[in-house]
């Protein structure tokens, strides 16, 4: 492909990308925030909870998960999964101690279905707190699309518009 044609595409995408940006804006009045947060991570969860109380309005916008990866696949369903290892361990130990324990097994439905129930209750609490909180919490992807505007569909966010203006954006490092 030749450099001309990948230039020519390109502002053929940019094109459309105005006009989209165009439409948006003229169909849908923007909600107004002091504060978007993109990332629902526990770094953002603690400022969405936060600003509220100072009479901020706060929206969080995820797009996979309530409460970021930690509790939903990352840190506390491998906690959970190695504790299950680590019982199922002393099990296996247990002729150390003089205890028979004949015929066990390890059910490993019943340990995935233990890790998602802890996740389902986590995501419950994560909800509750931001109906207690005043802040808003938003599953989808957000982009900007003009100034101080975020589209996460079927929704147009305007932020920084009172007294505190900003947008926070949760980076989370993966090894």
């Amino acid at each position: 492909m030749n450099r001309s044609f990948r230039k020519e595409k390109s502002h053929e995408a940019h094109r459309k990308h105005i006009i989209l940006i165009v439409q948006v804006l003229r169909k849908t009045q923007p909600e107004e925030f002091d504060l978007v947060i993109l990332g629902g991570g526990t770094g953002s969860t603690i400022a969405a909870w936060t600003f509220p109380g100072e009479g901020k309005r706060v929206a969080v916008v995820d797009r996979k998960y309530i409460g970021g990866s930690c509790p939903n696949i990352a840190c506390l369903p491998s906690k959970n999964i190695i504790h299950c290892a680590k019982v199922a361990s002393y099990f296996r130990q247990t002729n150390e101690f003089g205890i028979t324990c004949d015929g066990f097994a390890i059910d490993m439905a019943c340990v995935r279905e233990r890790k998602r129930r802890m996740a389902r209750g986590l995501n419950d609490m994560y909800m509750e707190n931001y109906s207690n909180t005043g802040a808003e919490f938003i599953l989808g992807t957000g982009r900007f699309i003009a100034p101080r505007t975020i589209l996460s569909e079927p929704f147009l966010l305007r932020f920084g518009t009172h007294s505190c203006s900003g947008i926070l954006q949760e980076v989370s490092l993966r090894f």
